[in-house]
């Protein structure tokens, strides 16, 4: 995947050199110049630079000697100033591709961020406590098909009822909690957060909550929703989980269908995810997000959620399958408007007349959630990504780059409580940095794990198509 032209290259050059530095400072304890055969590369490089440079100085000051040989130098001097910019650009690239080709490609785990987190215990339910459960500790042989649902949030009056209304629909499973706090605020969220635990004791009975206090200064604090994910995960007493952002709550009854396929099929001991299908309710002019989910009437199942879905054709007009249309507090596939490519390849015509579990093939940027078993070799989160963008479909697409596949489950499903998104419209929007991070970092990393690029150029969002191009990158060299 080589730009075709010489300014384009420099830029990558560029770019990469920076990036390299970046390893080499901080992430993965590495320098820029890691071998003794890059140094030797570079001092003599470096050595030829100088001495051109000296030869051409010594040109532009040499008389001649002759009328003649005074007048082919000076002749000749623009061109050799154009060959000696053109002779450093050259030692640039190429210092660049050694670089890129034997400095190590930094994994998953953003050990500078995590550095500037204070992960802390903060609660233990009762059941966790009374088995032996911790932060460190598993659930025993008799929990082996047991799930946990992982879930980061930040201190607000809604993520917390969100957080109520899934412990009281998944009593007979675990929740891991990361709560994140940033460091200005932290006192006085522990206050108010020991209360309310105190008051909802009896939801959680079987729930580890986690503290994360963010010490980054102000100005450079991004959420970093992957490595509170991944924190998740590492506190969960189970090892089979399902990755959950707050907001979506599972139907009544999920937890039993779901522990019931992990027992019939093979689903636990292979590279398998089971899906369950989401779906969004919409709010009502008149509706508080922060109300309880029994105000929103949510069907408790399959059965008396289908008459309520409504399923846009072909992305333009919107009928729901019983002849109705789209208004307010109506029920849809997830984001099937605004992302379909989320959770599309779900495939819920097929779900609402299905008896059985069906397999579906993965389709660039897709992100459902599921129940995986992480003992199967599961990867986790690319921590790099942080704030807004890229950070749920890059995990779904190394999971099926590693071999894994997606089975939908036939009769549970999750519903999101529609809210009102940040009103800081930069907290939503996908940042330079990381569209740069997935070009030159994730994407250099699936390739070398696993042997080949699966972002085409069609696949990518339009920020990173627009990093491509930056870089020099069009369809057809990226593609190749």
């Amino acid at each position: 995947m080589q730009p075709k032209h010489k300014k384009q290259q420099n830029i990558i050059a560029r770019r990469r050199l920076r990036r390299q530095r970046e390893i080499g400072r901080g992430r993965d304890g590495t320098f820029l110049y890691s071998t003794m055969a890059e140094f030797l590369a570079l001092l003599i490089g470096c050595s030829f630079t100088i001495t051109l440079y000296l030869m051409y100085t010594l040109d532009n000051h040499y008389d001649g000697g002759s009328e003649n040989v005074g007048k082919f130098i000076r002749r000749r001097q623009p061109d050799r100033n154009y060959i000696l910019q053109e002779v450093v650009k050259k030692f640039e690239h190429i210092i660049y591709k050694s670089a890129s080709a034997s400095a190590s490609v930094h994994d998953h785990v953003d050990s500078e961020t995590r550095s500037s987190l204070d992960i802390k215990p903060f609660f233990r339910g009762e059941q966790t406590v009374r088995r032996g459960l911790g932060s460190t500790a598993r659930a025993s042989a008799g929990d082996g098909l047991a799930i946990t649902a992982v879930v980061q949030i930040s201190f607000h009056p809604t993520k917390l009822q969100r957080l109520l209304d899934l412990a009281s629909r998944w009593r007979d499973g675990y929740i891991s909690v990361i709560l994140y706090v940033c460091d200005e605020e932290s006192s006085s969220v522990l206050e108010h957060l020991e209360s309310y635990v105190k008051e909802h004791a009896s939801l959680f009975e079987k729930t580890v909550i986690q503290i994360v206090t963010d010490r980054r200064p102000k100005a450079s604090r991004q959420y970093p929703i992957n490595i509170l994910r991944n924190m998740g995960m590492e506190n969960a007493p189970t090892d089979h989980v399902i990755v959950l952002d707050v907001d979506l709550v599972p139907n009544v009854g999920a937890y039993a269908d779901l522990v019931k396929h992990l027992s019939l099929n093979t689903v636990s001991r292979e590279k398998t995810a089971l899906i369950l299908p989401s779906f969004e309710r919409s709010l009502a002019k008149d509706e508080d997000e922060s109300s309880p989910i029994e105000a929103f009437h949510i069907p408790d199942t399959k059965s008396d959620l289908i008459p309520h879905i409504v399923m846009p054709e072909n992305g333009d007009d919107d009928d729901d399958i019983n002849g109705g249309s789209v208004a307010e507090g109506k029920i849809s596939p997830f984001h099937v408007e605004i992302f379909p490519q989320g959770h599309g390849p779900t495939k819920f015509e097929k779900w609402i007349t299905t008896l059985n579990p069906y397999q579906v093939e993965y389709a660039p940027r897709f992100e459902p959630y599921f129940v995986v078993n992480k003992q199967n070799g599961l990867p986790p989160f690319w921590e790099y990504f942080q704030g807004y963008g890229f950070n749920k479909w890059s995990w779904v697409a190394e999971l099926h780059a590693a071999g894994w596949k997606f089975i939908v489950a036939p009769n549970s499903f999750l519903v999101h409580i529609d809210h009102d998104y940040s009103t800081n419209k930069s907290s939503r929007t996908i940042r330079d940095k990381m569209a740069e991070e997935f070009v030159l970092g994730f994407v250099p990393y699936i390739k070398k794990e696993y042997g080949s690029n699966p972002f085409s150029w069609d696949d990518l969002s339009h920020s990173g198509v627009i990093i491509l191009k930056e870089l020099g990158y069009d369809r057809e060299s990226w593609n190749h």
